[in-house]
């Protein structure tokens, strides 16, 4: 079962972020729109959302595709799904089992690629220049499809107001990036719009580009406790600051599981995940 994770102390060193008592029942799968399963759902492939030059300075174009209900019931919230592979590799189809799942649900969905720097090793355990650059590039990247959404909401019939962004690994450290970083908006595309989200999900991702502040957007963070390739100190840390900030929705960790967590605990994470989209996305204040 997963371990809650807050604020709780205040020592010498400042806030610190204990572990509470594992909860002793997974919570009730939400119900109503935006929750159940209930809409058809039509699939477009290749849209693309901008272009950037790579690492080599070759320009590169941005492709995602989209997941909408196939019904006309007016705008609806956006989500853009970001895979993982480590910044060097990975497909955005990774992501489309949950992008459909959630369009489904009512929402337009996106799963996007992204710049990647094909051949690197990067390393999480030790952060460094080259990580700190490959993530940016896919944030800015992940910030111009936020855009786009925005510049076409009108022939997609979505609501500008209302886009949050869901990553594992890879694509939950550019999630919370996503979150930070509104005010860096990189040149991959569509620069007349807003890059801001109203949450950013991550899944075994953390922050390699500062701290969450008091500013950003709201992060609801799930990482596996004994996760050794994105290592959970890191995760706890991110959630801490956002806590302190009061930018953190949640940090649920998950015992014995690890990097594999959003192929091992889907099930057990999506009643929450479904709740936190739905309270940021429907019943909250637009975010742009």
């Amino acid at each position: 079962m997963p371990v809650r994770s807050t604020r709780r102390a205040v020592s010498a060193l400042g806030l610190v972020l204990l572990l509470t008592s594992p909860a002793c029942d997974a919570p009730s799968p939400p119900v109503g729109r935006f929750a159940d399963r209930s809409s058809a759902v039509e699939r477009i492939e290749d849209l693309t959302y901008g272009e950037a030059v790579d690492e080599h300075g070759e320009l590169e174009e941005l492709q995602l595709t989209m997941f909408r209900p196939t019904a006309h019931e007016g705008p609806r919230p956006a989500i853009v799904f970001i895979h993982s592979g480590a910044f060097t590799g990975g497909l955005r189809s990774e992501q489309d089992e949950m992008a459909t799942a959630f369009a489904e649900r009512g929402y337009v969905t996106v799963t996007i690629s992204y710049r990647l720097r094909e051949g690197e090793w990067i390393w999480f355990d030790s952060p460094s220049d080259v990580v700190t650059g490959a993530a940016r590039d896919a944030r800015h990247d992940a910030q111009a499809a936020i855009r786009w959404l925005r510049a076409n909401a009108g022939e997609y019939d979505i609501d500008a107001g209302h886009i949050g962004a869901v990553g594992y690994s890879a694509g939950g450290i550019t999630a919370i990036g996503l979150a930070q970083h509104a005010d860096d908006p990189g040149d991959s595309g569509n620069p007349e719009q807003s890059s801001k989200v109203c949450i950013a999900v991550s899944l075994s991702g953390i922050a390699v580009e500062g701290d969450v502040e008091s500013d950003d957007a709201p992060v609801l963070m799930f990482h596996g406790a004994d996760d050794w390739l994105v290592p959970t100190r890191f995760a706890r840390e991110t959630a801490w600051k956002a806590a302190v900030n009061k930018k953190l929705v949640d940090y649920v960790e998950y015992p014995k599981i690890g990097h594999g967590l959003f192929f091992q605990s889907q099930k057990e994470l999506t009643p929450k995940l479904v709740k936190a989209l739905r309270d940021h996305l429907v019943k909250a204040p637009p975010c742009v």
